[in-house]
């Protein structure tokens, strides 16, 4: 009579089934019908679970410091802190009891940002870049899955999504939490920031399935559709001076007959598009003329370097009346495109093949807004920018490097040393950590709140007294689901 945990894995002789039930092996005679507890004894030195030395380990979702001399990354739920050539790694969490995610640098580089269930629940840190141990909570969610964690321009602010597809604005200051875009359709993807704050451009899903383009004033609240309802837009990109948003929309349809069938299939493949923001602002894409004027030359003489004083940092200008008729079409061939980043004239991309889903040819190109042609931009794959965008942290040939963009050759200076990665790996932390983060995805995840009247904290209660007595990897595999 078991009610708990299901009985499984019968085997059977003509006097006895055999079976397990809740970690245990129980024996079933099948003439008086009473049901015994096997005892067994195993010995064992539990070489697959307890606490062993590793190193070498690929980082992953890295940030880099405003002087492109550190980077953050993240290495089996810890964070560490690496040097962009020569210098000590440093294990900065140390928290195989916790999954420390998002970690990023404050555009000033006096703070870091970090998501961690240190505390039971998904939360936002925030601590001194050079003392992460002197970590502040700002947060206090009781479930819920915080992500893509980006810093405001001037360091004040955090905004990150949540599972249910909202977008957060965190002073970091005061710990004051706005939820500033509440979805009602679709996700809010590719939410990203102009370069005073002042303005947000993001991707969504309409009615009619299609995705959309919008721009959020930051302080009124409010969204702007930019693009219409026939044609998915993505990939937004402010320009650096804030001139200039950039985007891209599936609008090239290849008809081609299928190899399969006598019938035609359509190959769905993105262009990218240029938005002057204000009104006055130039686009770049208007037909020019080469006219002489007296006044030319006078002009001419006095525009010589040096005579023009610093800029004052950018200030995103946005005239919403008539924005949609701004927008115009680079001179790009068809393909699947990500933009990168907009700054000096020029747009940095990478083009994975000629649709969506194409091979990457793993170089990023440049379009020059001056002369509307396109040519080598930088070697390498970008994984994260300095907050200037002077710096780009690539990947190449497998290893990790920091560029400066100026000069774009990342065969040129040191590896990030990635090899000098190392740590003392507890197995029985980190599985315990594991089976409640299933829980809690599940949870946060699931279709419904009420969970089909499942009693969700006693299943986590039920198979949480089971982890104690994982001792190998596919054995939480299989907890997990049984939970």
């Amino acid at each position: 009579d078991f009610t708990e945990y299901d009985c499984k894995f019968p085997s059977c002789s003509s006097e006895y089934v055999v079976f397990e039930n809740g970690g245990y092996i129980y024996k079933y005679n099948v003439k008086t019908g009473a049901v015994d507890k096997v005892t067994i004894y195993l010995s064992d030195d539990d070489i697959y679970s307890r606490t062993e030395y590793r190193s070498g380990m690929n980082p992953s979702d890295f940030s880099l410091s405003p002087d492109g001399k550190r980077l953050l990354a993240v290495v089996r739920g810890d964070v560490f802190s690496l040097p962009a050539e020569e210098g000590p790694v440093y294990n900065i969490s140390r928290s195989p009891e916790s999954h420390e995610r998002g970690a990023r640098w404050s555009p000033d580089g006096k703070r870091v940002a970090w998501i961690s269930d240190a505390g039971g629940e998904y939360q936002i840190y925030v601590a001194p870049s050079d003392n992460m141990t002197n970590a502040t909570c700002l947060t206090n969610f009781s479930n819920g899955y915080p992500d893509r964690l980006t810093w405001s321009p001037d360091g004040t602010r955090l905004y990150f999504s949540t599972e249910k597809r909202d977008v957060y604005e965190l002073n970091a200051d005061t710990k004051a939490l706005v939820r500033i875009l509440v979805s009602n359709l679709g996700a809010y993807n590719s939410f990203t920031l102009s370069p005073d704050g002042a303005w947000a451009a993001y991707t969504t899903q309409l009615a009619n399935k299609v995705s959309a383009l919008f721009l959020f004033d930051v302080a009124a609240r409010k969204s702007y559709q930019v693009t219409d309802r026939w044609y998915d837009a993505s990939s937004p990109v402010f320009s650096r001076d804030g001139k200039y948003l950039f985007f891209t929309s599936g609008r090239s349809l290849q008809a081609q007959y299928s190899s399969v069938e006598w019938n035609v299939s359509y190959d769905v493949s993105d262009y990218v598009f240029i938005v002057p923001l204000a009104k006055d602002t130039p686009n770049p894409l208007t037909l020019t003329s080469d006219e002489y004027s007296a006044t030319d030359s006078d002009k001419a003489a006095s525009d010589k370097p040096g005579d023009k004083k610093d800029q004052a940092p950018s200030v995103t200008k946005v005239d919403i009346d008539g924005i949609g008729q701004r927008i115009s079409t680079l001179p790009l061939e068809a393909g699947s495109y990500r933009l990168l980043l907009a700054d000096n004239d020029k747009l940095y991309y990478t083009r994975y093949g000629n649709s969506r889903g194409g091979s990457n040819d793993d170089a990023v190109k440049a379009f020059d807004l001056k002369t509307l042609k396109d040519r080598d931009g930088f070697s390498g794959m970008p994984l994260a920018f300095t907050a200037s965008c002077k710096k780009a942290l690539v990947r190449t040939g497998g290893k990790y490097k920091v560029i400066s963009l100026a000069g774009g050759n990342a065969g040129k200076g040191g590896f990030v040393p990635t090899g000098d990665i190392d740590m003392m790996v507890n197995h029985e932390a980190e599985w315990q950590q594991i089976f409640d983060e299933s829980w809690r995805i599940t949870r946060d995840y699931f279709y419904v709140d009420n969970m089909h009247g499942v009693d969700w904290d006693h299943i986590h209660d039920k198979y949480a007294q089971l982890v104690p007595y994982v001792r190998h990897r596919d054995d939480l595999t299989y907890l997990i689901g049984e939970m």
